[in-house]
């Protein structure tokens, strides 16, 4: 059994991996499955190795109902090293026994051929011939014992040569398809495993204790070691570094941070020690977050999927019973011998296996919902991949989606003799007493110290009175100004205004800041052939028509209360498929209602978990470049359809009249299966094409 070196004092056997189905033990046991740690072990081990998915996996190939009623283990197979020199060794054979001398005057020769030709089909599938006629004992007529049939019979019949051929092709065939599955299922593998189970507790005396991450409260200190993975959402205390977002966010570049700044779990830090303050529990955390929302990303099934599904229950059986008619009537209605038409059958049987559509169709949603979630966005199942590659309209929330929810001065004037400086300088230090965002809006874009009020007080709602340099000021909203009968027929619209006890002296208007993304990502929307963008707010007319004329939305609806959302998005709904997206608490039930629901972050935790797709990053962009995906995925996983179910029936037409080889159903079944997992995989260039 191999030992791995941890970084720290630590040995671990390969037991002790917290991969996959591995425990956070970390005594010495032996163990039987095995992880790729390149790209998805967080358990910080230096080794590599292939991965096995554990029993219970929730992935297209491992989760119940996912079969192909074949037989064949598509889940775990792996095709190691020793399998590929065995394979060699009987390529060697056959190739030998191809070139002995044939003919009469060699007929001595045809028992060695015979017998090399056996030993050949023994190197190479071994573990093919075992299975078969473990299903034969079971009266499993599946893939295994289909082709062990075919092998022994082609041997009965004096065909050593082509049972040893379709063998050696089988196992060629099995090897490339275990590469192209294990390549497309490591990046949900990788967002799977971004959970770390440990973390370094601080302690008051300064000393560091490895504990696991479950057993570290809120408000414990914890410190983050260069290389390390963040183990739970914290704050950083001392210390600086950049760090890798990439796992929870698809930001390839690392981001610098500092003491005060917020960290989530699963980031990792690459070249400064940080003393952080956790701020949620193991539980609550942003990569466990995530690694739950993946596990339920694999078993949501489309329409796509569950066709499949169908209709391999009923193609089965319906092939079996064709493959047993096949072998038995001709011979009765005197059309050949039965030897001719049983290894017609069996050719029919081994092309008709349904492995390629049971396989490569998941495997195509597999890859999307992977190479999306690169793209810092996670999609919660198949059946929402469907949805987004047809989707019409797009609705937004305002604040927190389109803009940063961030308020800031946009603009200030004054109306009588006083400098426009003058009325913000007044207008900050009348709001000095408050605590309002609006308020802290004008501090900031003040910017220089100011003086405290000489006497202050708020006006709930309306906005604050007092006494600058031995004078009143009132600074508040339209409303204030009413109240205290100041005109304001000559005043822009705005925020907060200025008056002394008499007259107007100026206004300051506040606006939400656009995030930096969010006219470019509208722009791709109707690039890609979006309907209509609409956006949906509780904020006021004015403000919400400003945003929406730069960011060239289509339709604005404000002044709207949670309900009322719900109400103008079902209108929306009757025009084509909609897709709504939004952050907070209160848009839960239009993301419930859209026909996809997209939440920004990993912020609100009801947002969260009632969305259909979730932004990681918090970027407006994800939702272009998962469409992208989408769409793409669609077309792959249709063709993919067509092209198996074409091939297939060649086969099987051509294999009843005699026709085809078994050469050619293994073609059928095991290299139409490899073909079109390959052109699942093309589905990974998205990735690439996205930051062009």
């Amino acid at each position: 059994m191999k030992k791995f070196r941890h970084k720290g004092s630590h040995e671990y056997s390969e037991a002790s991996c917290t991969g996959g189905a591995c425990g956070p033990e970390d005594n010495e046991h032996t163990h039987s499955h095995e992880h790729d740690h390149e790209e998805s072990c967080h358990c910080d081990h230096e080794h590599s190795h292939p991965h096995d998915h554990p029993p219970g996996c929730d992935c297209p190939l491992c989760r119940e109902g996912g079969g192909c009623s074949c037989g064949h283990d598509h889940a775990t197979h792996e095709t190691g090293k020793k399998d590929l020199i065995l394979l060699g060794i009987a390529a060697i054979l056959v190739a030998v026994s191809f070139f002995l001398p044939h003919g009469e005057t060699f007929e001595p020769l045809w028992w060695l051929r015979l017998a090399i030709q056996a030993a050949a089909t023994l190197f190479a599938g071994y573990d093919l011939l075992i299975a078969g006629f473990k299903g034969l004992f079971k009266f499993s007529l599946d893939e295994m014992t289909l082709m062990t049939i075919a092998v022994v019979a082609a041997f009965a019949i004096g065909e050593g040569f082509e049972g040893a051929l379709v063998t050696i092709l089988f196992k060629i065939g099995e090897f490339f398809e275990d590469k192209a599955v294990q390549n497309s299922r490591k990046r949900i593998d990788a967002l799977v495993n971004i959970v770390p189970e440990n973390a370094n507790l601080l302690s008051p005396d300064g000393s560091v204790r490895e504990i696991a991450a479950r057993e570290i409260s809120v408000g414990d200190t914890i410190l983050v070691k260069v290389g390390d993975r963040v183990p739970l959402d914290c704050i950083i205390l001392e210390g600086g570094s950049d760090i890798d977002t990439s796992a929870v966010t698809g930001e390839s570049v690392p981001v610098r941070s500092e003491t005060g700044d917020s960290l989530l779990s699963g980031m990792i830090n690459l070249s400064g020690a940080l003393k952080c303050r956790v701020e949620k529990s193991y539980e609550n955390s942003t990569a466990n977050k995530i690694a739950e929302l993946v596990k339920d990303a694999t078993r949501e099934k489309g329409n796509t999927e569950r066709f499949i599904t169908k209709f391999s229950k009923i193609y089965t059986p319906v092939v079996v019973g064709l493959a047993v008619l096949i072998a038995v009537l001709p011979p009765l209605f005197g059309l050949g011998e039965f030897v001719t038409w049983l290894n017609r059958s069996l050719i029919f049987l081994v092309a008709s296996c349904p492995c390629a559509l049971v396989i490569s169709v998941p495997m195509t949603f597999y890859s999307v919902i992977g190479t999306v979630s690169k793209m810092g966005a996670l999609i919660k199942g198949s059946k929402h991949v469907e949805i987004l590659s047809k989707a019409k309209n797009f609705v937004f929330d305002k604040t927190g989606t389109l803009t940063t929810g961030k308020v800031k001065v946009s603009g200030y004037g004054s109306l009588s003799a006083l400098d426009k400086e003058e009325v913000l300088r007044l207008a900050a230090v009348c709001e000095s007493v408050s605590s309002h965002p609006i308020a802290k809006a004008v501090i900031e874009k003040a910017g220089a110290a100011l003086p405290a009020p000489d006497v202050a007080e708020e006006i709930a709602g309306k906005g604050v009175k007092a006494m600058v340099d031995g004078k009143a000021y009132y600074c508040g909203s339209y409303k204030l100004m009413n109240d205290r009968g100041i005109p304001l027929d000559a005043a822009p619209a705005a925020n907060l205004y200025l008056s002394d006890e008499e007259n107007l002296l100026g206004y300051i208007q506040i606006g939400d800041t656009v995030k930096p993304e969010a006219k470019a990502a509208l722009a791709e929307l109707k690039a890609l052939g979006a309907q209509k963008t609409i956006m949906l707010t509780g904020d006021r007319k004015e403000q919400a028509e400003l945003t929406a004329g730069f960011l060239n939305v289509d339709e604005v609806r404000s002044d709207l209360l949670p309900q009322q959302k719900v109400e103008n998005l079902l209108t929306v709904k009757q025009t084509g498929v909609t897709v709504f997206v939004g952050d907070g608490i209160n848009d839960g039930p239009v993301l419930a209602a859209a026909d996809l629901g997209i939440a920004m972050g990993m912020g609100s935790d009801l947002a969260t978990q009632t969305a259909d797709m979730v932004l990681m990053s918090n970027n407006l962009k994800g939702i272009t470049a998962a469409i992208r995906a989408c769409r793409k995925g669609m077309r792959i996983a249709r063709g993919n359809i067509v092209f198996i179910l074409l091939v297939k029936a060649l086969v099987l037409v051509l294999g009843a009249l005699g026709y085809a080889p078994m050469a050619a159903a293994i073609f059928a079944d095991v290299g139409v299966t490899l073909i079109t997992v390959l052109n699942s995989l093309r589905i990974l260039k998205v990735r690439k094409e996205s930051r062009r």
